[in-house]
């Protein structure tokens, strides 16, 4: 009845309308036009990633060598946040840093959400000076990537289960002699977006150290380089946004609690993506009842 009143109304009521062959013309190059639309979407998608991974491959070629054959640590440093800097600018990725307060020069312990596996080249291209990555071991046996990376310094954690517990010793040990820390207290990358609990193993490290703990938010790196499908890198942007250092009020575990609080919720407000915290078994720090 509402069509025929349309039809009445616009004073079409009663007109022949389109044969059947005009009906399946017009049905063949709507189908026609969309395989056409897709079939560009995906060559441009493809494109890019291969111009990704060739950006990759060449700063890479430049980057290994030097950061292997370089006598200091803060020149293969150096090299590595040049490296990933322009990297990021030859792939189109924006990368907007929001610092609150100034940055920690030393002994500090700086603690970040974990996405993707770009999180790592997001805070070397971050931070000024030279970095200490707690790493999985399973790369440190890696023939390439083991020795980039105890070129830069990298404390190694063992695998058995995602728990950076391990680096505890040589986290501290490295913090009380003026290095600056960085951990992913999530210990674990996950498909599902959403902020995991962490685990204590830093926060213990900087209340012990007595040094400030710097929460960092990243956001867009999903995104780009997907747990899943993490061979096909996609166009987009990354936020870094460096939260006010936080001081552990004491050396005990409660303090180191709640300086691990305070650091989640500061990222929690910052990553963009929901609250998982309750759907982890295990120990961690969870959000208050």
């Amino acid at each position: 009845r509402a069509a025929t009143r349309e039809l009445y109304a616009a004073g079409e009521l009663g007109k022949p309308g389109r044969g059947v062959r005009a009906q399946f013309f017009r049905l063949g190059v709507s189908v026609a036009s969309d395989r056409i639309r897709r079939t560009l979407t995906n060559a441009r998608d493809f494109a890019y990633a291969a111009w990704w991974w060739a950006c990759l491959l060449l700063v890479a070629l430049a980057v290994w060598p030097l950061v292997v054959l370089l006598p200091r640590r803060d020149w293969r440093h150096a090299v590595l946040r040049t490296g990933a800097r322009t990297f990021f600018a030859l792939a189109g990725i924006a990368v907007r840093v929001e610092r609150v307060g100034a940055p920690e020069a030393r002994a500090a312990v700086i603690v970040s959400n974990h996405m993707s596996y770009l999180d790592g080249a997001v805070l070397s291209a971050a931070f000024p000076g030279r970095l200490t990555f707690v790493v999985a071991d399973r790369f440190g046996r890696q023939l390439i990537a083991g020795l980039l990376l105890r070129r830069l310094g990298a404390i190694f954690v063992g695998t058995g289960r995602a728990d950076p517990h391990g680096a505890e010793g040589a986290g501290l040990q490295a913090v009380r002699a003026g290095e600056r820390l960085v951990v992913f207290p999530e210990g674990r990358l996950r498909r599902m977006p959403g902020l995991l609990s962490f685990y204590p193993g830093p926060f213990l490290v900087a209340a012990q150290a007595s040094a400030p703990v710097i929460p960092v938010a990243l956001s867009g790196t999903r995104s780009i380089l997907r747990h899943s499908h993490q061979w096909f890198p996609r166009r987009g942007s990354i936020i870094v946004h460096i939260g006010a250092p936080i001081q552990p009020e004491g050396d005990d575990f409660a303090s180191a609690l709640k300086a691990g609080e305070a650091a989640r919720a500061e990222i929690l407000a910052h990553c963009m993506e929901p609250d998982l915290g309750r759907e982890e078994i295990g120990f961690g720090l969870k959000p208050e009842e």
